[in-house]
């Protein structure tokens, strides 16, 4: 059974005290634990917090934009690992093609273009919140009109 944490604040404003008349004696428990149990499901959920992490404890996908900070900037970034072609000099003083892993950190122009940014600059990174809905659909709606789904 997944976690699903609730707004108790909500749920005691909605609670009332009950007066325990005649005709709330025939309630039987399992009634009880059905209405307890429906109660609970109509609670709002809560927002996880958002809270920033270091990235010396984790980092976040290869492709995934977050936010990012560091001592000299805010902004929106995203860390890559990829395998890029460089040319290396080999024993023979001739160049060859070698294949090697790049794991590094882009931030966001204004323009949108990704500029790379020294590795020990972002100090953290912190998840962005999913666009609203109707958001969301407009813009899905907008990338298969222009083909660009």
């Amino acid at each position: 059974m997944a976690v699903r944490p609730i707004d108790a604040n909500a749920m005691l404003n909605e609670l009332k005290p009950v007066g325990f008349e005649a005709d709330h004696s025939a309630v039987l428990l399992s009634d009880v634990s059905k209405m307890m149990r429906e109660w609970v499901e109509r609670q709002p959920t809560l927002t996880p917090p958002n809270d920033w992490i270091s990235v010396k404890d984790r980092l976040p996908e290869s492709g995934q934009y977050v936010a990012v900070y560091s001592e000299y900037f805010y902004s929106i970034g995203v860390w890559k690992r990829y395998i890029d072609t460089v040319l290396m000099k080999n024993f023979s003083g001739k160049y060859d093609r070698v294949k090697v892993l790049r794991e590094e950190w882009f931030v966001l122009t204004e323009d949108g273009d990704e500029v790379l940014v020294d590795d020990d600059r972002v100090k953290y990174w912190c998840e962005l919140p999913e666009l609203p809905e109707k958001e969301l659909r407009e813009w899905k709606e907008w990338d298969k009109k222009y083909g660009l789904d």
